[in-house]
């Protein structure tokens, strides 16, 4: 199966980042704890209790974890954070205030190095008739296997995401909010968050599946014309540009402004985007969850990230940015987002190299000039 167009050199920079995904895995079945109180103890179906390599004996009397998480009332937003520890959890607190990401729910991970998660990993994506990760083969704590498809890293990040959604998808959908936050404890984010993507998501279409607010927007150049290539006495980037608003690299696929156009502007409440990686700050359609987990079955070891474009440029995902940027991964610093930042642009070419853009948002535009 072909997993992504551009280059090795491309596929690295996506996945080398820290933002990829930051969640290793404590079990394969995530237990949700609000704030630091103690676990909610989970009731499976027999699907999972079958598929489970938690050793943990289960109360079958205990009510489902679906019901517990129901809330009393329906709300507007609800919050979650994908994090190891409570450590990790309260650092993202710490730096991101209530008003800008609501009361959040700390989700604790599913450790990827756990060889029975790996063997797990290898049953549920069955059809791949690939063989299970061998976790002896991996360091703990080493950020180049980051760079890998089969990495206990790319295992227990898909595996966090996926069965949080599920969790959330048993819910009935008269009880569900109207807008899911998921979080990475990396992310930082402006301190209107919530008021913003709210005012984003009224105008989006009523199928719309994914709205991002952080992440890195991809546009693919492939279709390349060097008769339309410009001579400037100017460096290889400000060459690079120049050729781009010339036509000489064709069309990318996106962004596209509300209603389909190339006419974008910070003010439009979102644009429609057809390649974005990272998984650290995004919103779901409660509504649309079973169509996302039908994209997200487990399949080969593609990272969750990259499967997420990839069903977006093959046109079976609906999703959106919001027109800035409002969400920044940024480690464990303590640093603020006072104000949203325009979104940077990753641009690749035809033979496979990768411009990173800060005017991206104007660059894409049909009548863009430089």
């Amino acid at each position: 199966m072909r997993l992504c167009a551009p280059s090795l050199l491309v596929f690295i920079i996506i996945n080398v980042s820290a933002a990829v995904c930051i969640c290793y895995y404590e079990s394969i079945l995530p237990r949700f704890i609000v704030n630091t109180t103690p676990p909610i103890p989970v009731s499976f179906t027999e699907e999972e209790r079958s598929t489970s390599s938690n050793s943990t004996s289960i109360n079958d009397t205990e009510e489902p974890l679906s019901r517990m998480l129901m809330p009393k009332r329906r709300k507007i937003t609800e919050s979650f954070v994908l994090s190891m520890d409570t450590d990790r959890f309260q650092k993202f607190v710490d730096r991101n205030d209530e008003s800008a990401v609501g009361k959040v729910l700390w989700v604790p991970g599913v450790d990827g190095f756990q060889q029975e998660n790996l063997d797990q990993w290898a049953k549920l994506a069955a059809g791949s008739k690939e063989p299970a990760i061998n976790a002896t083969l991996f360091i703990r704590g080493d950020i180049t296997h980051k760079s890998m498809y089969r990495s206990p890293h790319a295992v227990g990040c898909y595996l966090a995401h996926w069965h949080l959604l599920r969790q959330l998808n048993h819910r009935p959908p008269e009880l569900r909010p109207d807008l899911y936050f998921i979080f990475e404890d990396d992310a930082l984010c402006v301190p209107d968050l919530l008021n913003r993507t709210l005012e984003s998501a009224s105008y989006l279409p009523s199928d719309w599946d994914i709205l991002y607010v952080g992440g890195k927007p991809f546009s693919y150049f492939d279709d390349y014309d060097h008769k339309k290539k410009k001579v400037m006495k100017k460096n290889t980037t400000q060459q690079r540009a120049a050729d781009f608003c010339s036509g000489a690299y064709g069309m990318g696929a996106s962004p596209l402004a509300p209603g389909g156009g190339r006419q974008l502007s910070e003010e439009q409440p979102y644009w429609r985007t057809k390649y974005l990686t990272n998984t650290y700050a995004y919103v779901v359609n409660p509504q649309r969850l079973d169509h996302i987990l039908e994209v997200l079955q487990p399949r080969s070891y593609t990272p969750i990230d990259i499967l997420l474009a990839d069903a977006m440029k093959a046109g079976k995902l609906n999703a959106y940015m919001t027109s800035q940027k409002l969400c920044l991964a940024r480690g464990f610093n303590f640093q603020k987002m006072d104000k949203p930042k325009p979104w940077k642009g990753y641009f690749v070419y035809h033979d496979g190299s990768l411009y990173v853009y800060d005017m991206w948002g104007e660059m894409v535009q049909d009548n863009c000039t430089y």
